[in-house]
């Protein structure tokens, strides 16, 4: 299968599933934050969204292949990542991660070339 096609796929499942709850939110099962389909779609869409950002910043690099040849900007995007992931954990605010991650790669990025 063509990497597109994965990438599309994984998009438009992490989209599904975190919008599910708002099509059906009568349903007293996706109402209920304690109930295993709640917290089924909550965290299949982050690992989704998670997936992606790895591949957007590391490409179809494999981790093993990463670890062996790390460069500044792969270690700038991994401390990056893991910063963006603290500050969603202590804050719950997802857009100021992304805006904020994406801010400090870009200018990463164009300090080095």
């Amino acid at each position: 299968m063509p990497y597109s096609t994965i990438l599309i796929i994984a998009a438009v499942t992490a989209f599904l599933f975190r919008f599910t709850p708002i099509f059906w939110r009568n349903l007293p099962v996706l109402n209920d934050p304690a109930s295993k389909t709640y917290k089924f779609l909550a965290y299949s869409s982050q690992a989704m969204l998670g997936i992606l950002t790895y591949e957007m910043v590391f490409g179809r690099t494999q981790l093993g292949d990463l670890l062996l040849q790390v460069s500044l900007a792969e270690i700038s995007g991994m401390i990056i990542l893991l910063s963006a992931f603290a500050i969603v954990a202590l804050t719950n605010r997802v857009a100021m991660a992304f805006l904020l991650g994406t801010g400090l790669y870009f200018i990463v990025i164009l300090q080095m070339t």
